[in-house]
């Protein structure tokens, strides 16, 4: 239901807080989805795992968009973005041609990985939302909403700051920044953000000083909403 599906996400928000990387709350979300559905526990983790990689999927394509349509100062990074947008986009070919799976002997090269059995739960998953296209189309879309949201939402930070920045510039900045922060490395992505936010905002001809400022004034806001999903646990049936 709306409103279980709204609370697992608070949760998640709230974990984000807490463990490493921006989507460490993917793990809790996970083992109340699972939790909450023990008949059908590996669809349930599953819609976990398929929600983070539509995810990533459409920041993928929404930075390679905005990378390829902005000037040379981003031109570094044409090519790693181009990559994994292009890589994105091979795999879910992949995932989705019978004809290209079995000329690569996909579901073979399955069964040798290590977790095999789990893997290829995952790629049956997949497969099964080929069937259910307008509703992939809509998560997708929301999703790249989300981003765009994020994006936005950078951007009114750093123009309250002072930063002289595009639309294009911020989206540029945002989606790169939230993909490579999702990499466990801190709490939460603490630090990394803002490395990277002051380096983008450097490359896009600003202060250093305010990309940190910016990254650190959007990770308070985060924090906070993050801590206030906290309190969906104390909601009747939490």
């Amino acid at each position: 239901r709306w409103w279980s599906a709204m609370r697992v996400t608070y949760v998640g928000l709230f974990f984000n807080v807490i463990f490493p990387g921006s989507s460490g709350g993917d793990l809790a979300r996970a083992w109340l989805v699972v939790k909450g559905y023990p008949d059908r526990r590996a669809d349930a983790f599953m819609s976990v795992i398929l929600d983070r990689l539509l995810g990533l999927v459409a920041m993928g394509l929404v930075a390679a968009v905005a990378v390829f349509s902005n000037d040379e100062r981003f031109a570094v990074l044409r090519l790693p973005v181009g990559l994994v947008a292009a890589g994105m986009i091979c795999g879910i070919g992949a995932l989705g041609s019978r004809r290209l799976r079995r000329w690569i002997r996909l579901d073979q090269w399955i069964e040798r990985m290590p977790l095999g059995n789990r893997i290829a739960r995952l790629d049956h998953a997949i497969r099964t939302l080929s069937s259910h296209r307008m509703q992939v189309a809509l998560a997708v879309a929301l999703s790249v909403g989300n981003h765009l949201g994020a994006a936005m939402a950078i951007a009114t930070l750093g123009t309250a700051l002072g930063a002289d920045l595009s639309v294009l510039d911020y989206v540029c900045i945002a989606t790169v920044v939230n993909t490579l922060t999702a990499v466990p490395i801190s709490l939460g992505g603490l630090g990394v953000g803002e490395v990277l936010s002051g380096t983008l905002f450097a490359w896009a001809g600003d202060s250093y000083t305010l990309g940190v400022a910016t990254s650190v004034t959007f990770r308070i806001c985060l924090t906070l909403l993050g801590l206030a999903g906290g309190l969906v646990l104390l909601t009747p049936g939490g």
